[in-house]
């Protein structure tokens, strides 16, 4: 278990501000409202119930005392406003060569 990899947590709590989880081998662990979504959460209900055993992103590990923070969000693409770091930028010809590679390929499964 270290920072990046996935985990399954079983949901102790939840408010608007935090989900509290507690996982398997004897660590708790939090999302605050930040890593929950990017849109707005005040009805984190209508997704999450307690109990709920949930696959989250670890961010942080605090093995002292045995706490994790982690993320739901960065599981999850439609909580999130921007999905990917990066933009697609038109060369000198725009989006022309990039047009016209897919409409080939598309009318190879037209055959």
């Amino acid at each position: 278990m270290k920072v990046g990899s996935i985990i399954k947590g079983k949901v102790e709590k939840f408010n608007t501000e935090k989900i509290y989880l507690n996982f398997k081998n004897g660590y708790k662990g939090v999302v605050e409202k930040n890593e929950i979504s990017d849109f707005n959460t005040k009805n984190i209900s209508s997704f999450l119930a307690v109990n709920n055993v949930i696959d989250v992103q670890i961010l942080e590990k605090d093995i002292k005392n045995k706490f994790l923070k982690c993320s739901f969000k960065s599981l999850r693409a439609n909580f999130r406003k921007k999905i990917f770091s990066y933009t697609l930028e038109p060369t000198k010809n725009g989006f022309t060569n990039l047009l016209n590679l897919t409409n080939k390929e598309l009318k190879k499964w037209e055959e």
